[in-house]
């Protein structure tokens, strides 16, 4: 009896991620180039129109010294030189990954430096995938703050009733861009087809398996859902000790002691966090690379369709 389609691909990721360390540090690059599917942007909505509330307005800066004017410059061309090496760092990192997941799964060697070389090779059409999908993630978010932004200004009329619609419409939007994204990049680095290709393959591909596609968003969302109550359970954990010694702290006239504390807890909270959000990097992506060689192989077909072919035999075996 074959293993059911996702509880093999999960069963992998997590084998592949809990196996090979060396692949969390490709997991934390690729953090920041965003690999959630945007929805957490849509939970921060109503804080970004809260915060907008009082206005949007430029620094005035005056005039700037000519004494300073050129370390200004140095320090900008600085940091866009630091940027542009992030992004490079951040692309070439969710390639390897692909890659790495591809390799582990064909049971080929994982070389840490030829997977790099091989993903960095393909940086600029990478970044230009991810740029296009992340307009697309901002413009969607937009819609939604700015529709936020009427209802709790007052508004009403339509853009109040089909609020509820619209959410849910462009939540579901950025769950097919997450994959999509992952798609058209395996098509870059494993077909080696050109951008324009790769983004029409992976809409195709989501188009003819689009039930498959949602049903493993349910499920990852699912996990990041079970990860969340679990950092905020932490969170409490730790809060109760850290609350306890800052107030005896203050009662002993002993301030330095509680803030020690404090800024003590909330550093290892991070450093757990940060490993948290690198374990499940790895984990996310290796799940839509598998169902993605899943689905080019053939060998996948959605749970509600297996159901209901079961359902169609039982009822044709019961009536012959």
């Amino acid at each position: 009896m074959s293993t059911p389609l996702y509880r093999e691909i999960l069963s992998e990721s997590w084998k592949l991620t809990r196996t090979r360390p060396w692949l969390w540090l490709f997991g934390l690059l690729a953090l920041f180039l965003g690999q959630s599917n945007g929805l957490e942007i849509l939970w921060q909505a109503g804080y970004t129109w809260r915060a907008g509330e009082a206005g949007f307005n430029l620094p005035d800066f005056g005039l700037v010294d000519l004494q300073v004017a050129p370390w200004l410059f140095i320090v900008g061309a600085l940091l866009l030189v630091m940027a542009a090496l992030a992004v490079f760092i951040a692309v070439s990192a969710k390639g390897a990954l692909v890659l790495a997941v591809t390799q582990y799964h064909r049971g080929g060697p994982l070389n840490p430096n030829q997977l790099w070389q091989r993903a960095a090779k393909k940086f600029l059409p990478l970044l230009a995938i991810a740029a296009l999908f992340k307009i697309l993630i901002l413009f969607l978010t937009a819609l939604v703050t700015l529709a936020f932004g009427w209802i709790a200004g007052g508004g009403r009329g339509l853009v109040a009733l089909i609020f509820p619609l619209l959410f849910m419409a462009v939540s579901l939007a950025l769950v097919i861009i997450s994959f999509l994204s992952t798609f058209a990049s395996a098509y870059l680095l494993l077909k080696n087809k050109s951008l324009g290709q790769a983004v029409v393959s992976s809409w195709r591909l989501f188009k003819e398996h689009w039930l498959v596609s949602l049903e493993l968003s349910i499920i990852i969302l699912a996990v990041s859902f079970i990860l969340g109550l679990l950092a905020y359970v932490t969170l409490l954990i730790l809060g109760w000790p850290l609350s306890f010694i800052f107030n005896f702290s203050q009662l002993a006239a002993l301030p330095a002691l509680g803030w020690t504390a404090v800024i003590v807890g909330l550093f290892f909270f991070g450093l757990l966090m940060i490993w948290l959000l690198t374990l499940f990097s790895v984990f996310e992506v290796a799940c839509w690379t598998l169902l993605f060689l899943r689905v080019e192989e053939g060998g996948a077909v959605s749970k509600l369709v297996r159901i209901f072919n079961k359902i169609k035999q039982m009822v044709t075996h019961a009536s012959s």
